[in-house]
């Protein structure tokens, strides 16, 4: 197996190493790049797919949106429904990796979110729709997904028995 070389430094040309490397505008060169066209703008990927900054092109703009406007108009802001009987539940969110779900019952109206956690224990807490969409770039796929069937219902009728 051949020790990982430093694109940066790597020198542009074919030889018995492969095939030449493509020189990029940002300096790095790519051992195989093939050219690809994403909204009308050429790239140059990685064969992995992902371009010299590790994102896959077009993927923010096709990644669901966790938190839709209509959703954050709907749901009420933090503290609304303390105390109240039972609390609706506004939106789930769920991940396929590790099998957690977020049912969303409270929102601030930017990040911070409120509601029951179901992961390895069951609890109402806070989370992050910010740091649940970072996962999901940094993952490259819907590492954390919203349920678009779901309609709001009250808590009772959510929580695992």
């Amino acid at each position: 197996m051949r020790p990982r070389t430093n694109l940066r430094s790597a020198p542009v040309g074919g030889g018995r190493h492969g095939p030449p490397l493509t020189r990029l505008r940002s300096g790095a060169a790519l051992r195989g790049a093939k050219p690809t066209t994403t909204r009308g703008v050429a790239i140059r990927l990685c064969p992995q797919g992902r371009d010299v900054e590790g994102r896959v092109p077009g993927m923010e703009e096709d990644m669901q949106r966790l938190m839709t406007e209509e959703i954050a108009k709907t749901v009420p802001r933090l503290y609304e429904q303390d105390g109240a009987e039972d609390p609706t539940v506004y939106a789930h969110y769920f991940s396929c990796v590790n099998g957690w779900d977020w049912w969303l019952l409270e929102f601030d109206g930017t990040d911070e979110a409120f509601g029951l956690v179901e992961g390895y224990d069951d609890e109402l807490g806070y989370f992050s729709i910010k740091e649940m969409e970072e996962l999901n770039r940094q993952m490259g796929f819907a590492a954390v997904e919203r349920d678009e069937h779901f309609s709001p219902k009250p808590l009772s009728a959510v929580r695992r028995r």
